[in-house]
């Protein structure tokens, strides 16, 4: 009796601690600290190795005009098909803001810092509109805050969010496009107005990386196929049309998006047959040879004899090759020294097989738990998901074959997606132990302490701190004596 007196009293602890979770007060905390150590780290690395260079060139040649199309040419030297790639939106709206910095602060270090901060805001703004999404499926803003917590302590994400790059804007878009989605599954299709805003935030999100084109399309069928007809049931019927205020911003965004989507993806399958070609289709080759990735694919294919592909050997490469070094590159940061020159690290010898494990663990959750989430709300967070990763893997075992080596595959491609697995993980555990145990949040509470433990072994920016030494760390830096402090408190934990 007196030990069941005992835990009843840690369950109350632990119903207070629920509480505390699924407040404003722990929000803002997560949030303020995401931000903060995502600036620190944008305020203090010298080139990020994750193609920082590249996107900081392509800002640059947009900003010396104001249409939204460059052209293949001398001006911009290195930087591969720039014309009519459909990837362009990032690029084209950073060069607003780069082109007021840049006039202030020059082109130098001061002003890489500042564009680095712009993309931290980008991502943090996505978290909380990612809150905001998986509220819609389910009420419980302690999952919601763990959800958002969980997935801002991951290694690699203050790394990306403090790099230059159309990820940090894709993934503020991917918020917004699946909260979009929920709201139309939310108003069981009857909605005009978020139709159109789901469809509109679509468009810019894959006018922001191609990649999110075939998920966008995905998406679309499956809410079409399950609300078309409710939706033209009420277009039909109605005859009041929703108030002219609530579709104006809506419309004429979706007329913008739709018309660059036509003018590149649509244009470049009827010119090109294909809606993203490669640079040789597009440009010569002598241009084509100075941007290094195109010159790198070329060396791979004059020294390297095509494979044949195997059901046995796809599912090898898939599991054992593809599969675990995504996951290990949830940690893997680092800088970039002039003459393509890296350093870089996957953090302590204890944080890549703990990203792995946790890995399996939340993806089985996510299957096997996450059926307690209504399947309108399930299907399309495991359609984006399933289709992304299908597409992605294709693109790397095709390459694999071609050039024999596996390569541009890595965890960031899936931060879109992965706030959604997360939430079938998480509220899938949280349900099985309300029905299944008689003091849920006393193990609720235990689960997030020893999540919050497993954090110290790179979670956040400690997998950059740990691994960071002074040649990593740019000599402009203002905030060098924080990031030494805060090496010593890595290396201490790790």
């Amino acid at each position: 009796m007196r030990g069941t007196a005992i835990l009843d009293r840690f369950e109350l602890m632990g119903r207070g601690f629920t509480r505390f979770i699924g407040s404003g007060w722990f929000l803002t905390i997560v949030l303020a600290l995401f931000a903060g150590s995502s600036a620190l780290i944008a305020m203090s690395m010298k080139m990020s190795h994750y193609d920082e260079w590249w996107h900081l060139d392509i800002i640059r040649a947009y900003a010396t005009q104001w249409s939204p199309r460059l052209d293949n040419d001398e001006v911009v030297p290195g930087m591969g098909d720039v014309q009519f790639t459909g990837s362009f939106l990032f690029h084209y709206l950073s060069s607003f803001p780069y082109r007021v910095i840049e006039a202030v602060a020059g082109d130098g270090f001061l002003t890489r810092m500042l564009m680095r901060l712009g993309g931290v805001a980008l991502v943090t703004g996505g978290l909380f509109i990612y809150r905001q999404a998986l509220l819609l499926i389910l009420p419980s803003k302690a999952i919601a805050n763990t959800v958002v917590g969980a997935f801002a302590g991951l290694p690699l994400m203050s790394f990306v969010a403090a790099t230059v790059n159309y990820d940090n804007l894709l993934f503020l878009l991917s918020s917004l496009v699946f909260y979009g989605a929920f709201k139309v599954i939310r108003t069981d299709g009857v909605s005009l107005v978020w139709w159109i805003w789901f469809s509109a935030l679509g468009c810019f999100a894959s006018l922001t990386k191609f990649s999110f084109v075939p998920v966008f399309a995905a998406l679309f069928v499956y809410l079409a196929i399950r609300y078309g007809a409710a939706i033209i049931r009420v277009v039909r019927s109605r005859p009041v049309t929703p108030p002219l205020r609530q579709l104006v911003a809506p419309v004429a965004l979706f007329v913008i998006g739709a018309f660059f989507v036509v003018t590149r993806y649509v244009a470049n399958l009827i010119r090109f047959g294909h809606p993203d070609p490669s640079c040789e289709i597009v440009a010569d080759e002598a241009y084509c040879a100075e941007y290094v990735v195109w010159a790198r694919n070329q060396e791979f294919l004059a020294t390297f004899e095509p494979l044949e592909g195997s059901f046995g050997h796809m599912l090898t490469v898939l599991v054992d090759g593809w599969f675990r070094g995504t996951t290990q590159t949830l940690s893997w940061v680092g800088v970039r020294e002039p003459g393509f020159e890296y350093l870089d690290s996957y953090g302590s010898a204890l944080t890549r097989p703990l990203l792995f494990i946790t890995t399996v663990v939340v993806v089985a959750f996510a299957i096997v738990l996450g059926h307690a989430i209504s399947e309108r709300f399930r299907a399309p967070i495991m359609i984006a998901l399933g289709i992304h990763a299908a597409a992605l893997f294709y693109l790397n075992y095709t390459n694999l074959l071609k050039y024999g080596l596996l390569f541009a595959y890595n965890a960031r491609y899936f931060f879109p997606f992965v706030p959604g697995l997360l939430f079938l993980a998480v509220a899938g555990v949280a349900i099985a132990l309300l029905r299944t145990t008689r003091r849920p949040h006393l193990i609720a509470a235990s689960l997030f302490m020893f999540a919050l433990l497993l954090m110290t072994q790179g979670g956040g920016p400690l997998t950059y701190l740990f691994a960071a030494t002074p040649e990593w760390i740019h000599e402009d830096s203002p905030v060098t004596f924080l990031v030494e402090w805060g090496m010593r408190l890595a290396h201490w934990l790790m």
